[in-house]
């Protein structure tokens, strides 16, 4: 498994990271990108893709490539008493 990882940020308090992973057992690729928003000290907004690309055989030794996406959308807040 090969893993390549960046970062960007456009302020102290938005940023995107983007992580893409390769497969080698069953060859393909995936993708999970984030973009998290520290609204306070305890809230967080999270907006997640997740791709995943997999090359399989149909066993006549044709190519099939298999895609899934996902998005997810979160917001997570600490309460304190």
């Amino acid at each position: 498994m090969s893993t390549l990882i960046g970062a960007y940020s456009f302020s102290p308090t938005l940023y995107i990271t983007t992580q893409m992973q390769y497969q080698n057992g069953i060859p393909g690729v995936s993708y999970n990108t984030r973009l998290r928003w520290i609204v306070d000290g305890r809230s967080n907004i999270y907006l997640v893709w997740n791709h995943g690309a997999v090359s399989e055989t149909n066993g006549l030794g044709q190519p099939v490539i298999q895609q899934d996406n996902e998005v997810i959308f979160k917001v997570q807040c600490y309460f304190r008493g």
